[in-house]
């Protein structure tokens, strides 16, 4: 082994890593028999040898392409155990899953204050840009292993939203952001551990109306964006777009609009929304992504 490092952790975890360097009798050596060459510690058993609470918790072998007779292998002992230590024991895709949760600010552009009080100059001119404050959106990890497999489905996930409730999250209120997979090995054979990341935001409701909606306007969740109609031009009584003309003058700035393409009045009158779709709904049922308690 070459240099040992040693990390105490937040919670009072001792870490020690070292690395290996093994050399192979043939140049296209396979990786079950680095690991069971008898030379390296065995993954979730072996302890380290001055700290025997420490278990081996990694085990990376990585052949050198210059030189491929020779292997680096990195290996880690921790003290820190997720879950039930029995666990380790039973083969991983049967483990309990680890589950955690952080918020994340997400910035959106709300077209009124937490008072309903619209985002207008005093002559009722939306401002341009509108003003923009976080939400705060819930960011799920689940982590576990799974049988190696055709992954290529996970990218049907990714960027959709939930189409049935999901953790309290309403249709359309939960996002698959990320999934991360990494091959490990172990009981003597390859496994997944993939890393689901999940966003939850919900609706959160504002004054005014969506045209041709009866559903209210709101900002957050992930399956629509309502956004103010308002603009520079109107559309005359031929449909055809024109610039809006107020006082005589051409309007450049942003008008609020009543939903049909014309000028929205009177002036105190409720904003009016277009909504648009942002992700399409997919079932999050085939994933399985359902806490363990």
């Amino acid at each position: 082994p070459g240099v040992v490092k040693f990390a105490l952790g937040p919670r009072g975890e001792r870490t020690y890593s070292t690395t290996f360097t093994l050399r192979s009798n043939v140049p296209t050596e396979s990786v079950r028999n680095i690991l069971f060459s008898g030379l390296l510690p065995i993954y979730g058993f072996s302890p380290y040898p001055q700290d025997l609470l420490a278990i081996c918790r990694k085990i990376e072998p990585v052949q050198n392409r210059d030189a491929p007779y020779h292997w680096s292998v990195d290996c880690e002992w921790s003290t820190l155990q997720e879950g039930n230590p029995q666990d380790q024991q039973k083969p991983p895709d049967q483990r309990r899953p680890v589950w955690g949760y952080t918020f994340q600010p997400l910035q959106k552009f709300w077209p009124c204050d937490l008072n309903g009080l619209k985002y207008c100059d005093s002559a009722g001119t939306p401002f341009d840009p509108p003003p923009s404050r976080p939400i705060y959106v819930q960011v799920y990890t689940i982590e576990r292993f799974e049988q190696v497999g055709n992954r290529d489905s996970d990218a049907n996930y990714l960027n959709h939203c939930n189409q049935n409730g999901w953790q309290g999250a309403q249709s359309g209120e939960a996002l698959i952001q990320n999934i991360a997979v990494r091959e490990v090995y172990e009981q003597a054979q390859y496994w997944h551990h993939c890393t689901y990341t999940v966003l939850k935001s919900p609706r959160i409701t504002v004054p005014g109306t969506i045209a041709g909606s009866a559903v209210q306007p709101f900002v957050g969740a992930f399956d629509f964006e309502c956004i103010l109609d308002a603009g520079p031009k109107m559309l005359d009584v031929n449909n055809n777009p024109v610039p809006i003309v107020q006082d005589g003058f051409v309007e450049g700035r942003a008008v609020r609009l009543d939903g049909t393409g014309h000028v929205l009045t009177p002036a105190i009158a409720q904003n009016v929304y277009l909504k648009f779709a942002n992700a399409l709904p997919v079932d999050f049922g085939p994933l399985d992504l359902v806490p363990p308690y």
